[in-house]
């Protein structure tokens, strides 16, 4: 198996317009294991080999298509979340994946069998999108399940023991499916509160009249939370057609969720909740924030500073094969924080990749990067780039044989960066889980 070729890029950045080049780490696939190759030249951030093999480790669930899709780090330990699919009769379907590992990336033998486990709802294809953990050990995995008829699918959440088994005191053996009314329900984003409480936020459709936000608030044993919205539930219209994929938790407990919304064209949407799940109206115009990059946007990312400003990453194109890499940042009024980047914007271009992870590192940003690699780029807190980081402020790491799918970011206790998401491996390409960590 040949190792993927180390070529350094050319990237540059909107605001400032300013061209920087980019160090690149290769990673070349080995049978069973990944092995980092020589860095491209010194650098004081980089894969820590002590995890896994060469700094990553990779789960593959079965003979077909696995992804990751999100992360907990817990007690250390990286618990990745996605989808693994297999084929049933000649056809492909699929089931919530969760693969944790050990604190030196090794496969977590004590959790499942081999440190992964499979959850099927209906029979149909289900997928995780979203995963938090408990102060029990407990691991809660969310996105949707296609009901057995395969006509719809609804919001769904697994709870997983410390062991990997099913949590039988949560929901129906485990399991939860909630229905929102659409054809097309799915679960994106989750966190827990502070009282135990879990928020699912994603999407509700009703092709082809509408698509919206949707929100689900559920207690610890998994009953919807009826004093949230009507009966545990909240829709949200923007006008037009739109999907949540991110959501924090202010400190005063109130939610803030973002997505796509086609109100305007394809822009980042953001919405807030009073703690009942009504839209908090001192929060934009009545709740709702639209912001408009100059052409296809789409927010992957949220988090809330220090200083209580949300900062949103995902991505803006210009045509059908350009990507930048697009940040927003707002004041806890909604407005947009003009001391931030231009306008209270920022656009890099990374080799068409798309933020999909955002982690706050002291009063700078770390940004995390979808595409040829996996791509990591720090920003001070005006919204240039960090030149002490990597290359002029970005590093790409190559992992597998022909793409990273970036997920999500983490920081364990130790201060050190867990990447994760899926790669795809030789010799027949399918995607598997991967965690990789930084220090």
């Amino acid at each position: 198996m040949r190792p993927i070729p180390h070529h350094p890029a050319r990237f540059t950045m909107k605001s400032p317009r300013r061209p920087f080049s980019v160090a690149v780490l290769a990673v070349a696939p080995l049978v069973g294991a990944l092995v980092a190759a020589a860095p491209a030249q010194a650098r004081t951030f980089g894969l820590d080999l002590s995890f896994g093999s060469g700094g990553i480790v990779s789960t593959d669930f079965a003979e077909f298509i696995d992804e990751g899709r999100a992360l907990l780090v817990q007690n250390d330990k990286p618990v990745v979340a996605g989808t693994a699919s297999r084929i049933v009769a000649g056809m492909g379907t699929s089931d919530f994946g969760v693969a944790r590992y050990t604190t030196d990336g090794r496969p977590d033998s004590s959790f499942g069998s081999g440190g992964k486990v499979t959850t099927d709802f209906f029979g149909s294809a289900d997928d995780a999108y979203a995963v938090a953990g408990q102060p029990d050990g407990a691991v809660v995995a969310a996105g949707r399940a296609v009901t057995a008829d395969n006509l719809d699918s609804d919001f769904a959440l697994a709870r997983y023991c410390r062991d990997g088994t099913l949590d039988s005191a949560f929901g129906s053996g485990g399991k939860v499916h909630t229905d929102f009314g659409g054809t097309v329900d799915v679960g994106k984003a989750m966190v827990r509160q502070r009282d135990g409480k879990i928020v699912v936020a994603g999407s509700t459709a009703l092709y082809p009249v509408s698509v919206d936000f949707a929100l689900a608030r559920y207690h610890v044993d998994g009953r919807l939370d009826t004093s949230f919205g009507v009966g545990g539930r909240v829709v949200t219209k923007f006008g037009g057609a739109s999907s949540a994929t991110a959501l924090v938790l202010q400190k005063d407990g109130k939610i803030v969720v973002t997505g796509e919304t086609e109100r305007d064209g394809f822009d980042f949407g953001l919405a807030r909740y009073n703690t009942n799940g009504t839209l908090d109206r001192g929060f934009g115009d009545g709740g709702l924030v639209v912001t408009d990059f100059g052409g296809a946007d789409q927010p992957s990312a949220l988090l809330v500073d220090a200083a209580g400003r949300l900062v949103a990453a995902g991505r803006h194109s210009t045509s059908s094969v350009s990507s930048t890499v697009a940040l927003a940042r707002y004041r806890p009024d909604g407005r947009l924080d003009r001391s931030f980047g231009t306008g209270g914007l920022v656009t890099t271009e990374m080799d068409n990749a798309t933020a999909t992870a955002v982690l706050a590192q002291g009063s700078k940003l770390l940004v995390g990067a979808a595409g040829e690699a996996l791509t990591l780029a720090r920003y001070h807190s005006n919204g240039t780039l960090d030149r002490s980081f990597g290359t002029d402020g970005v590093l790409a790491t190559r992992f597998g044989s022909s793409g990273t799918y970036l997920a999500a970011l983490a920081e364990d206790s130790r201060g050190r960066i867990v990447a994760a998401g899926s790669i795809s491996i030789e010799p027949d390409y399918w995607g598997e889980f991967f965690a990789a960590r930084f220090r």
